[in-house]
């Protein structure tokens, strides 16, 4: 019980104790308000940290994860493999049915290397043969995997009007033999099948033809 002050009226001690009221529960809002703050932080830095919900939180809002970037490795390791230039056509996988089975290119022959799957690669072996066409280079490809895959690729080409066989490369061995180590890699052979220029550093060039690097590729790469 509030004892009263002396010499104060009875309405300002009900003032006074209004506002001491008042006060405490200002301090109780306050105090309430700050560890809310603080347990939302603690909450956002355990979602923002902890790694299962790193993993639910974008299914959930349907925000696809990021990919890591991974660096590229270095293609001087893989192509210290590549066959030399001057090399022939190996004779194993696909080779002997490419060489048997296409007729003769005055232009020569680029062979595109498709690995397991032409989706794995951004080699667009539409635009190159487009390209291809005028200087009578024929485009082949070859790939491995699944024969009716191949089969069904080589048909989607055809039905574009896109003339690029596609080989069946059992057991990748052609591949294996050419150093195709990375899907979409392109060779060049002469009419006579020899390798005259193959692509490095990972390089993927659906415009070899129009920006003139083919022919200066060409001029500057001795058989």
């Amino acid at each position: 019980m509030d004892h009263p002050v002396p010499g104060m009226t009875e309405d300002a001690r009900t003032g006074s104790a209004t506002s001491a009221r008042a006060g405490r529960a200002l301090g109780r809002l306050r105090w309430l308000a700050a560890m809310g703050i603080a347990m939302t932080a603690w909450a956002w830095y355990v979602v923002l940290h902890d790694p299962v919900y790193q993993r639910s939180l974008p299914v959930l809002f349907g925000i696809a994860p990021r990919a890591p970037v991974l660096p590229t490795p270095d293609a001087s390791v893989y192509e210290a493999k590549d066959p030399a230039t001057g090399a022939p056509l190996p004779r194993v996988g696909a080779g002997p049915e490419i060489r048997a089975r296409s007729p003769r290119s005055r232009g020569g022959y680029l062979l595109a290397c498709l690995g397991s799957c032409s989706s794995c690669s951004r080699l667009d072996l539409a635009r190159l043969y487009r390209q291809a066409r005028p200087r009578h280079v024929s485009v082949l490809a070859f790939a491995s995997g699944e024969a009716e895959s191949v089969r069904g690729l080589a048909a989607a080409l055809a039905r574009d009007g896109v003339e690029v066989p596609v080989y069946i490369d059992s057991n990748a061995s052609l591949a294996g033999a050419l150093n195709g180590y990375y899907p979409g890699r392109l060779y060049y052979f002469t009419p006579d099948w020899r390798l005259r220029w193959r692509e490095r550093d990972w390089g993927i060039d659906n415009y070899l033809f129009t920006t003139g690097r083919f022919d200066r590729i060409l001029r500057n790469t001795s058989p």
